[in-house]
């Protein structure tokens, strides 16, 4: 087991048939720099697993009835997110 970023890992080129990021790259230092690496340890043909909460779906989730129903407040928002990113699927192509 490794503990660390994919960059840390030193991962062999071509080395994974699938790379899963699932709800973790906006936390990341570097996002690009994490999805090249994943480009270079990625078999040909391999696949990239990318799952992020979109902004849309973050809003509905932290305000208002449905957040009161889920966690019991009004609202989950705060000005100390521990986000680096936050993504679209247009920023996420552009990324």
């Amino acid at each position: 087991m490794f503990v660390g970023t994919i960059r840390q890992a030193e991962f062999p080129k071509a080395f994974f048939d699938l790379v899963s990021m699932l709800d973790m790259l906006y936390y990341v230092d570097n996002p690009r720099a994490d999805l090249e690496e994943v480009g270079l340890v990625l078999k040909p043909g391999g696949l990239l697993a990318i799952e992020l909460a979109g902004q849309a779906y973050q809003l509905l989730r932290s305000r208002g009835l449905l957040c009161f129903l889920l966690d019991h407040r009004w609202t989950r928002l705060h000005t100390d997110s521990s986000y680096l990113y936050w993504f679209n699927l247009e920023g996420l192509k552009n990324c």
